[in-house]
């Protein structure tokens, strides 16, 4: 492997897996404090918070379904301002979500016939 492949594969790391690193490089014998003080301080900031957004493209042939989904998933008090955010479209519908929610919401959309992209 090649350093950069290496850090690749270290940024890629969970904050256990990034422990668990630590842990086998102080088993091996290592005893570079300043390595293994990079790798402790990687692992706690390398937990990434990374949130994700869903943009709806289109509503699809379903339109009205998409819109009561719409209504009830995001709290709409009315159906018009539901209908409002979807006639809007290509409109960012969620932001902030976690990679699963916006998964679960964007496989909802397509389920009921929408296109929808995570970014």
């Amino acid at each position: 492997m090649t350093p950069k492949e290496i850090a690749k594969a270290i940024d890629a790391l969970t904050l256990e897996q990034s422990r668990e690193l630590v842990e086998e490089l102080k088993a091996l014998g290592y005893k570079a404090p300043e390595a293994i003080t990079v790798v402790e301080q990687t692992a706690v900031v390398a937990e990434k918070v990374e949130t994700f957004k869903v943009t709806l493209q289109n509503a699809g042939t379903s339109k009205s379904g998409v819109i009561k989904f719409w209504k009830n998933y995001s709290a709409n008090p009315s159906l018009m301002e539901a209908k409002k955010e979807i006639d809007a479209a290509p409109v960012v519908l969620k932001s902030d979500l976690s990679k699963q929610e916006a998964e679960d919401l964007k496989k909802e959309l397509e389920t009921l016939g929408a296109e929808a992209v995570i970014s």
